[in-house]
């Protein structure tokens, strides 16, 4: 995903920026830099978590999350 702002300075330049990201070139920069593709298998088990889920642990993230600003 790219956005563009709607007044950018010099917004031609901007999207051939955005077209060289997408395109194959881009991509592997992206990638040597650890920025991955959701059209990527990575070889790994994609997680969701559900809304009621989210709910239900937003709590101990929360808690966590407090702890470790406190170090």
């Amino acid at each position: 995903m790219a956005a563009l702002r709607s007044e950018a300075p010099h917004p031609h330049a901007a999207v051939l920026f955005i077209d060289f990201l997408f395109s194959p070139e881009g991509q592997k920069i992206l990638e040597n830099y650890e920025y991955g593709s959701a059209t990527k298998d990575y070889g790994f088990k994609r997680w969701y978590m559900s809304i009621q889920q989210l709910e239900r642990e937003s709590g101990r993230w929360e808690k966590l999350l407090r702890e470790l600003g406190r170090k």
